[in-house]
Order: structure tokens, then C-alpha cells, then sequence
């Protein structure tokens, strides 16, 4: 990788060839928790494959040949088309496809994969498999022929949301955890606004939802819903810990501008209340966590009566899509969610 390199960073809405997901390992975080919870979280991942696969393609990472067997089984029986998941067998530490998973650029119309380096959310838990997924994938032409990269910067696809059209929103929190030294911070802004053909690059200084782990990955926070709109997580409780921090977020998008100088127009998502574990720890629950494939935005569930509204609320922001909710209690037991699990992958990747 050279610093002239250059390619524009896809929205989430365009036109995708399929999605990349990590299947859990049978002896990893979730199964250590029981098998219950394991079982709960393959529910939820097989909902998303069978969703994604009557319409796309979907790259499934998994242990060994014999996972594919049961999978293709059980991916059909849940309404499904298993001819349209692609298996490939790679060593994981965890499921959180959007972090470890490659990105995209398109340069000269064309795709180009860049393969960044992972390092478990500075160096939190493990992830020397993660890191090492891409490539294995690639050689095994999971990838199909695009051409891959290596980058030698960390960098996380839950930590940056893009419009499409050169504006790149991400976290002050993210960044100070990745480049803590002011020089080398800067320097990688830099970098990035390069890779991705930045124009605007926005900076969120507030919004934090306690649980989560990734040091504030823009994805739980804030999302476009179109260049011009932003959908964000908001907290409708005063006495709600996390009211305090995404109370300030809102207030500072509401002072944002776009590139051409107008305010966003920005929407809150509805609270889903307190969301917490068996022992009474805070889940990062969030409806900003939502998923677009095919024609379907897939709405994280918790069980809250605020479902519902969320579903609706999202679902008007994308009328040509079907919103379907996923049961995401499940993956925010071990702090990832819905967008957090699944790597978009666009057209003229798989095709």
C-alpha cells in the first residue's frame, strides 16, 4: 500500500454482491457462557443468513467442512437459499465480521479490498485469527478475483460511517484509543481521508452507551440514512445513565453541517431502555446498530416495547426496503450487535 492510493468509500445502501459473517466458534466467548447462549446467537446469525441469501450472496467463515454441512441444512429450513452461501473454512477468535472483515473502496470503478489490521480493540481480547482472516479468505477466492491490499494501520469498520459521496463521520473516543500520540493522530486522519477520498471528515466528541467495548464505535451512535439525513441513538430517560452523553451527542449534530454548508437533518432513534445481562451489567443496546442487505434493513430487537418503534422509525428512512427486526439480545450479551457482525460486500465483489 502506497499513500497515493486512493478509492471511494461506499454508503451502506448501495448496491451490494452479498455480506461476510463469522459463524461462533463451538468453543468460543458464546459457548462459554452456555450453550444456551450459544445456541441463541447462531439463531439470530441464521436468521440474518437466510434473510441475506434469498436475495444475495452470502461468505460464511467457518471452523471446518462440517459446519457448511449443518449450516447449508438448517439455513434451507429456515426459509433460506443455501445455493447462495459461500463457505470458507478460517480460524476466528470471534464473530464481529464488521471489525475484522475487509473494506471496500471503488477505484476506477472497479472494487478493491483493504485489508487493515485488527488488533481486538486495542489489544482487549484476542484476535491474531481475526487479524489473519482476510487473507485466508482471499487466497481461497472467497473474495472472487478482486485484487486485496494490505494496510498496515489499525482501522475498524464499526468505528467510521460513510455517506458515499466523501464525508466520513467517526468518534474522538475511537481515535484517541488508536492514535493517543497528537502527532501520530493526525497523521492518520490524514491517511485515511486519502484511502477513502475523504472530503469532510466529522469528528463526534460526545455519545457513549455503557457496555460497550469498542471504545465508541460510530455504528451504535450514528448512521446516515442518506447523505443528508443522520438517524442516532437518543435516551428519552433523565435518570438513565446513558442520558447525560447522548443527550450532548444530539446536541452536537444538531450543530454539524455538511459539506455544502447546510445542517444536517438529523432524527432520534427511540430509547430501548435498560437493556442488562443476568447479573445486572448494561448491554449496549442500540436501534443505530441497524443492518441494510438486499432489500431488506434488518432492525436490532431487545425485547423493549420500544421495538416496535424502531422498526417503524428506521423502516421510513428506507421505504424501498423491507424492515425486518432480529432478536440481537443474543450478540449484545458479548457487546457487538446487528451491524457489528455482518461486512457488507459491494457489487462486483462476488459477482
Amino acid at each position: 500500500m502506497t499513500v497515493a492510493l486512493s478509492g471511494r468509500l461506499p454508503a451502506d445502501w448501495e448496491p451490494q454482491s452479498g455480506i461476510m459473517l463469522t459463524w461462533p466458534r463451538q468453543d468460543g466467548d458464546f459457548a462459554r457462557n452456555g450453550n444456551d447462549q450459544l445456541l441463541s446467537a447462531e439463531i439470530s446469525l441464521l436468521r440474518i443468513a437466510a434473510i441475506t441469501s434469498r436475495q444475495q450472496r452470502v461468505l460464511l467463515i467457518i471452523e471446518d467442512h462440517r459446519m457448511a454441512t449443518r449450516l447449508r441444512t438448517l439455513i434451507e429450513e429456515a426459509g433460506g437459499s443455501p445455493n447462495k452461501v459461500s463457505f470458507i473454512e478460517a480460524p476466528a477468535d470471534d464473530i464481529w465480521a464488521r471489525d475484522h472483515g475487509p473494506l471496500t473502496i471503488i477505484k476506477e470503478n472497479r472494487p478493491l479490498l483493504l485489508n487493515f489490521r485488527f488488533d481486538g480493540w486495542g489489544k482487549r481480547f484476542p484476535a491474531n485469527r481475526d487479524n489473519a482472516i482476510n487473507e485466508v479468505v482471499h487466497d481461497a477466492g472467497g473474495f472472487g478475483k478482486v485484487e486485496m491490499l494490505t494496510v498496515d494501520q489499525v482501522l475498524e469498520g464499526g468505528a467510521i460511517e460513510s455517506d458515499g459521496a466523501g464525508t466520513l463521520i467517526t468518534t474522538r473516543s475511537w481515535l484517541k484509543r488508536c492514535y493517543s500520540d497528537s502527532r501520530q493522530l493526525g497523521n492518520n486522519i490524514r491517511i485515511i481521508s486519502q484511502l477513502f477520498d475523504i472530503k469532510h471528515f466529522i469528528v463526534i466528541n460526545h455519545g457513549k452507551i455503557l457496555g460497550d467495548d469498542t471504545a465508541g464505535h460510530v455504528d451504535t451512535l450514528v448512521r446516515f440514512a442518506n447523505p443528508g439525513t443522520l438517524l442516532y441513538q437518543s435516551c428519552a430517560e433523565a435518570d438513565d445513565p446513558n442520558f447525560e452523553s447522548l443527550d450532548a451527542l444530539a446536541n452536537e449534530l444538531r450543530e454539524l453541517r455538511q459539506l455544502n454548508g447546510r445542517p444536517f437533518d438529523i432524527h432520534p432513534l427511540p430509547f430501548p431502555g435498560n437493556i442488562s445481562d443476568a447479573d445486572g451489567n448494561r448491554l449496549p443496546a442500540s436501534y443505530a446498530n441497524f443492518l441494510l442487505c438486499g432489500q431488506q434493513v434488518l432492525v436490532p430487537g431487545f425485547g423493549s416495547p420500544a421495538d416496535h418503534e424502531a422498526l417503524e422509525t428506521i423502516s421510513r428512512w428506507f421505504p424501498d426496503r423491507q424492515a425486518v427486526s432480529i432478536d440481537c439480545l443474543p450478540l449484545i450479551a458479548q457487546g457487538g450487535g446487528l451491524h457489528c457482525a455482518a461486512m457488507q460486500l459491494p457489487a462486483g465483489l462476488l459477482d
